[in-house]
């Protein structure tokens, strides 16, 4: 299934996706965000740079979205 796009479709179901760094961001391959009590509001993403690179961010602690 394509996960760059609003809204995903696979075999019956259908979802809404609400990260819109995945399909703001057609280099973003993949993403994950939760919340702990030790590090807050979290994002780990992947970016596939120059089809060649892939670089991780990770984000801790954030106040903001």
């Amino acid at each position: 299934p394509n996960i760059n796009s609003k809204l995903l479709t696979y075999r019956t179901a259908m979802w809404r996706n609400t990260n819109s760094l995945l399909w703001k961001r057609k280099d973003c391959t993949g993403l994950k965000t939760g919340i702990t009590p030790w590090a807050g509001a979290c994002l780990a993403a992947v970016f596939n740079i120059a089809k060649q690179q892939n670089i991780v961010v990770v984000v801790l602690k954030s106040s903001t979205k």
